[in-house]
């Protein structure tokens, strides 16, 4: 019996996903959550990942085309690490900024997703927050929709096209711009490597690393009794907190790292192929060498500055900053 012939996935078929996807996410998983609650996640999240899969089969496209996976290399593995650490230096420093910028909102969405983390156990949230989004998300991300895009326009332009619509899919402007950051970062990986199991890589550890830091300060605070020190202290509330220009500053002097990271990641990616078998810094790329420690050393002049001149700037915060210090040192 001869099987029938594989086709390409157009980019109608993408377009179709997305829509499926969305009234999937937007209009189905509110009642599905109703029932479940928190745990309503991988459910959703499997619909929309069946939904997409069945339009892969329906149209007669290419699961291992549409879905590649090989056996992973240590180097690339690493490279996913670095290119990750990269990738969270400069949504934070994004997201800093925006903070900043719009206090009230950013922390409302702040606390939302950390109280969302820890109202389940930790192992609930990494499936919850971490591994069921990594799976899913990628499969109809940067499996369907990306490959469905791919060869209607070019390498860059699917890749910021699907990453825009991956941010808007979080439903949140606040949380927009990190998110189509990172799912252009996803993107880039699978275009170079061909393997998804590094972008599902990448977006597990991104999403791990706040639960992690949420049930870690958990343990600290319970450990310490330090929810008590801070009332009775009364010098954190959430209605005075502020964010000075210089918390910008903060994060970029150790942002400034974040472009040699990129670069490091990039090249264990492509780690022994064409331009990439002579060492980290050959003699023909001493010129991005230099690129990177110019970005640094702008970063941290720019941040001590920024930082600097917000300390000038608001009178109190020396104060501020001492009366934290002595604070902490008495409960330490």
């Amino acid at each position: 019996m001869q099987m029938k012939e594989k086709k390409k996935l157009k980019l109608w078929h993408g377009i179709l996903a997305i829509i499926v996807s969305a009234v999937i996410l937007f209009w189905i998983s509110p009642y599905i959550t109703a029932y479940i609650g928190l745990y309503s996640t991988p459910v959703y999240e499997g619909l929309m990942v069946l939904a997409c899969v069945g339009i892969v089969l329906i149209f007669q496209g290419d699961l291992k085309k549409v879905f590649p996976f090989q056996r992973p290399k240590p180097s690339r593995i690493f490279g996913t690490l670095f290119f990750w650490a990269g990738c969270y230096g400069v949504t934070m420093i994004i997201s800093v900024f925006m903070l900043v910028l719009f206090p009230e909102e950013m922390t409302s969405t702040s606390q939302g997703l950390s109280s969302y983390f820890s109202s389940v156990s930790f192992f609930a949230s990494m499936l919850l927050v971490s591994i069921t989004p990594a799976i899913c998300e990628e499969l109809i991300f940067r499996g369907v929709i990306l490959n469905s895009f791919h060869g209607s326009m070019n390498k860059w332009a699917v890749i910021i096209v699907t990453s825009v619509v991956f941010g808007a899919f979080h439903g949140s402007i606040w949380r927009f711009f990190p998110t189509t950051i990172l799912g252009i970062a996803m993107s880039y990986i699978l275009y170079e490597t061909g393997n998804m199991f590094y972008n599902m890589l990448f977006h597990a550890v991104n999403n791990a690393i706040p639960i992690i830091m949420i049930f870690a300060l958990e343990a600290l605070y319970s450990a310490v009794n330090l929810d008590e020190l801070v009332n009775e202290a009364g010098t954190v509330s959430t209605e005075t907190i502020s964010y000075p220009i210089g918390t910008v500053g903060i994060y970029l002097i150790f942002g400034g790292v974040a472009a040699f990271l990129l670069y490091i990641g990039n090249h264990l990616l492509h780690l022994g192929g064409p331009g990439y078998q002579n060492g980290l810094f050959p003699k023909e790329k001493r010129k991005i060498l230099f690129l990177l420690i110019g970005i640094t050393v702008a970063c941290v002049v720019i941040g001590i500055g920024l930082f600097v001149y917000t300390v000038f700037s608001q009178q109190d915060l020396i104060q501020k900053i001492l009366d934290s210090a002595m604070w902490i040192r008495s409960i330490s």
